[in-house]
């Protein structure tokens, strides 16, 4: 855990915690039933790929070249609090570092600027990284037994090229210590929203539930902070979480193997304290949920409807066009999986 060396809040949560059983079944809730356990004692975390693609900009746009790259591109149709109220609790989120350009008049050209930190997959949404943490944060104030885990990443590492040298006059290196000021700064201002474990360096799969209420989880690479000096509290991806988002567009029954196969492989004990993630459904060939539920199950079967049927912890799921239908039948594994257990059945 990379921290600010802050005191954490999260005791603070106010007394009348909703623990209600409707709350729970609504997915609204439904964290307040495992305060007990560890992060990465849940059977299952539900949560979204590429979480903010519903805000796509409109496809009228696109040419008949790149319009069948947005049909694979956008892979949800509920907002970020819409998915949140059904029971997502991560967020994968995928991050474009827009420049603004301004004409100047005295040096006769094009300036670049300072511009926001958008939320994309391939293509740009107009959902702003400031947007999408100010729902989490309402979310969070709403709903003060959960937490939201938050993955983010930058879209297509070429948008923010790593720079081969340290020289700091360099171009590429310029613009990439100014996008990630940027996104540092945009961070900076929910700094009070993220979870902070203070000196411990504890992996998250070991942190209880319950000191987790109220909070977001920033999951980041280690790379995005060549410098912290606002010391904004996030876990290093690459310590915390696995991840199995491969597939072939030639072969899509390969997913169902792949699931499989990660699911039951044996973890070397030094990762034992990381959290896997599935992000293997097959792209959407539809904008209609149902029709891609439809074309999953039959022909290959997608992760939500193959991990149902392991009986065995998950870990995350980030699932493609998030239905509340999908969400509670995750949610419902969750505590299937957790009866089973203590009937010995698991």
């Amino acid at each position: 855990m990379i921290n600010g060396g802050y005191d954490d809040h999260s005791s603070d949560v106010p007394e009348g915690t909703p623990h209600d059983d409707d709350g729970v079944h609504k997915g609204e809730n439904w964290m307040s039933a495992f305060w007990e356990y560890e992060l990465g004692q849940l059977p299952v975390i539900p949560g979204t790929h590429n979480s903010g693609t519903h805000k796509f900009i409109s496809h009228r746009r696109f040419s008949r070249v790149n319009y069948p790259i947005y049909r694979f591109a956008k892979t949800q149709s509920l907002s970020i609090r819409q998915q949140l109220d059904i029971g997502i609790r991560c967020l994968d989120l995928r991050l474009h570092m827009k420049e603004n350009k301004v004409w100047d008049r005295e040096e006769g050209k094009y300036v670049v600027t300072d511009g926001k930190v958008r939320i994309s997959h391939s293509f740009d949404t107009s959902y702003t990284l400031d947007e999408v943490m100010q729902e989490v944060k309402d979310f969070l104030y709403e709903h003060p037994s959960e937490s939201v885990l938050l993955y983010i990443r930058i879209d297509w590492e070429f948008r923010l090229p790593i720079p081969q040298t340290d020289n700091q006059d360099n171009p590429e290196w310029q613009k990439r210590h100014s996008g990630l000021r940027r996104l540092h700064c945009e961070l900076n201002r929910y700094r009070d929203m993220f979870y902070c474990c203070g000196d411990q360096q504890m992996p998250l799969s070991r942190v209880r539930v319950d000191s987790l209420a109220k909070k977001a989880v920033l999951i980041m690479p280690r790379e995005y902070f060549p410098f912290n000096d606002l010391n904004i509290p996030f876990f290093p991806s690459e310590d915390t979480l696995s991840v199995n988002d491969v597939w072939e567009i030639t072969d899509y029954r390969k997913v169902r193997e792949r699931i499989n196969a990660f699911m039951t492989q044996n973890t070397p004990s030094s990762e034992r304290d990381i959290l896997k993630v599935i992000a293997i459904d097959p792209p959407a060939l539809g904008r209609d949920p149902w029709v891609n539920q439809w074309f999953f199950q039959q022909f290959s079967g997608n992760s939500v409807w193959l991990t149902t049927r392991m009986n065995q912890p998950i870990g995350i799921l980030l699932i493609d066009y998030v239905t509340k239908e999908r969400a509670m039948m995750i949610l419902e594994y969750g505590q299937l999986y957790l009866k089973n257990v203590e009937n010995g059945k698991a």
